[in-house]
């Protein structure tokens, strides 16, 4: 909804209100003088929309003394040139209410009057072209009857049409002029523009004669040519100024008995309603395009604004901005992407995004391209590999959002794309910290745990094993040599296992001198194989501790096989049970999960 700015701190001052009183008194008694058909009210009224402009302009606490101005106008142009002295106050009265009821309308509905937009032409022409009137009519019409013995309905149409079509021809011109628009245009205006102002008034001026001085051809039609024309070339200033001289030229010519309406068999009365019509098609045709190419103008200069600030940060973004079309071709691709990726920016308009993206990762991209194109009030963010102008396949990261249409048809996306090679490196390195024990650089617990679980989930499992190794007097070793010792003498277990176990196996410290090895594809027997030859390397093996002593160490394993309905607690416990069984028998040695 469009909201009334502030209004200006006008406080009336005497030559103001003088010069406010005097209009208002001449454009009382020129239509009171020129279109009283009949005896009854003036068929036409255009000194109420002067003070409406001037009141919806001020503060409603200085409405008083410009209201008082005008009720003295009022009084005497009634007094001198219509129902005289007696029926003067109440016209007076009754007209400073219908100006200040389409005024306070406006304010009320906090869409003051003006043209910047349609609901307040629409505003407008509800409140100052037919409430305002419609209400005051009704004492109007009543005082009218009662002064000059006239019908009362006619009265009061009278009243509605003449006073509502003169508010919605004159107000607008009214308004520009009060809020110092028309001053405005002309300051700002250069030479050429005010000569060609003149050049489309004088058009307007010499159709609207040509039209209304005649009587032969129906040409009403002629005139809204120059009036369209000047509105889209002035906006609204050429919109009012036109409707303006087509108002008080054909007004002229047709209460004179010429122009077209005089075509129409009936009274002079009809005849200057039926122009009233004319004139109020002609503003209703005219003020919403005023209206609209005043917000079309604006928005325009919003969009100027806006692609010069978009324009200022993506040339100097260290992001990479693009615009995608539907199906994903590049449209627009920011001068950043020269230094994150190597590429130029015209080498890559035109093309297809999703062919610098990693094959693995371009169903990801993609979903991500058609999830804002549907969801286009949410961002949507994504993260793969993209190539390069060497070659090279590095991390990014893009964050994307739809655009529509003013129908809402999505055209495209507009993307923020940036390098995150470094965080996926450093996100890699505390992975793989959190699953690697320190000591020895095997596998944690944790990673042992997941991959025996990632085998056991997995649709096509085959055979595979489990084993679990201890390391015999592990205890005696740190109690005698120290925990230095213990240290080196897992270590080498470490160093001796991944040197015997077969590619694709996986060997993790479980904590304390505890290891299990998981191996992948293997029966029990071709286990035991491997288990065996780790126990008997290991055994053999030289362990150097502190001060250049020499020690040899054993192991003892116990190793289960994988079955369909084997939980990772299942297995586990198999093998410890094993485990259990060679430190029994002995130590140093291997047994079978029954």
């Amino acid at each position: 909804m469009f909201t009334a700015s502030p209004l200006p701190p006008r406080q009336p001052k005497f030559p103001d209100l003088l010069l406010l009183a005097v209009t208002y008194f001449i454009a009382a008694s020129a239509t009171i003088v020129s279109t009283r058909f009949g005896g009854g009210v003036a068929c036409l009224w255009i000194a109420s929309p002067i003070l409406v402009a001037y009141l919806t302009q001020t503060e409603p606490k200085n409405w008083w003394p410009p209201l008082i101005a005008c009720a003295i106008a009022s009084w005497l142009a009634t007094a001198l040139f219509g129902f005289g002295v007696a029926a003067a106050p109440a016209f007076s009265v009754i007209n400073m209410a219908e100006s200040a009821l389409a005024a306070w309308l406006m304010n009320r509905s906090r869409l003051r009057a003006g043209l910047d937009s349609l609901p307040q032409v629409a505003a407008l022409i509800l409140f100052a072209g037919l409430i305002a009137p419609a209400v005051t009519g009704i004492a109007g019409a009543e005082a009218s009857m009662v002064a000059s013995g006239t019908s009362y309905w006619t009265n009061w149409l009278n009243w509605l049409t003449g006073h509502g079509l003169g508010a919605i021809t004159i107000l607008p011109i009214a308004i520009l002029v009060m809020r110092g628009e028309t001053s405005q245009w002309y300051r700002r205006s250069g030479g050429w523009m005010r000569f060609e102002a003149l050049a489309l008034m004088i058009f307007v001026a010499v159709t609207t004669t040509f039209v209304f001085a005649q009587d032969d051809l129906p040409l009403l039609f002629l005139p809204i040519l120059p009036v369209i024309v000047a509105t889209f070339r002035f906006g609204r200033f050429g919109a009012a100024m036109s409707l303006l001289l087509v108002t008080l030229l054909g007004g002229l010519f047709t209460l004179t008995g010429s122009g077209p309406a005089t075509l129409i068999v009936g009274s002079a009365l009809f005849h200057a309603q039926f122009y009233q019509f004319y004139t109020a098609v002609l503003v209703l045709i005219t003020l919403p395009i005023a209206a609209d190419l005043k917000h079309r103008k604006q928005l325009f200069e919003e969009l100027q604004t806006s692609e010069a600030r978009y324009r200022l940060v993506t040339d100097n973004a260290t992001d990479i901005v693009v615009n995608l079309d539907v199906d994903g071709r590049v449209l627009y691709v920011s001068p950043s992407i020269q230094a994150l990726a190597g590429y130029d920016e015209d080498d890559l308009t035109g093309t297809y995004a999703s062919g610098l993206v990693h094959p693995e990762d371009v169903d990801a991209v993609r979903k991500c391209h058609f999830l804002s194109l549907a969801e286009p009030d949410r961002a949507h963010s994504v993260e793969y590999r993209g190539r390069t102008a060497s070659g090279e396949y590095q991390w990014f990261e893009t964050n994307t959002r739809g655009l529509i249409d003013s129908n809402g048809k999505p055209t495209g996306v507009v993307s923020v794309i940036r390098n995150i090679s470094r965080r996926k490196d450093v996100e890699h390195r505390l992975k793989e910290a959190a699953l690697t024990d320190p000591l020895t650089g095997l596998a944690n617990r944790r990673a042992f745990n997941d991959a025996v679980d990632a085998l056991i989930d997995a649709e096509v499992a085959g055979p595979a094993c489990l084993a679990l190794f201890d390391i015999d007097h592990f205890k005696r070793v740190n109690d005698e040599y120290g925990h230095d010792a213990g240290d080196r003498v897992l270590q080498k277990f470490a160093q001796v296992a991944n040197q015997v176990t077969r590619e694709g196996d996986l060997l993790a410290r479980l904590g304390g001198e505890e290891f299990g090895l998981l191996l992948r594809g293997a029966s029990l027997e071709a286990a035991a194989r491997v288990c065996e030859r780790v126990r008997g390397e290991f055994g053999s093996a030289i362990t150097t501790i502190e001060n250049g002593r020499d020690i040899c160490v054993t192991v003892s394993a116990g190793v289960a096989s994988l079955s369909p309905e084997s939980s990772r607690a299942d297995l586990l416990r198999s093998a410890d049970a094993a485990l259990y069984d060679a430190k029994h028998a002995g130590r140093n040695r291997l047994s079978l999960a029954a």
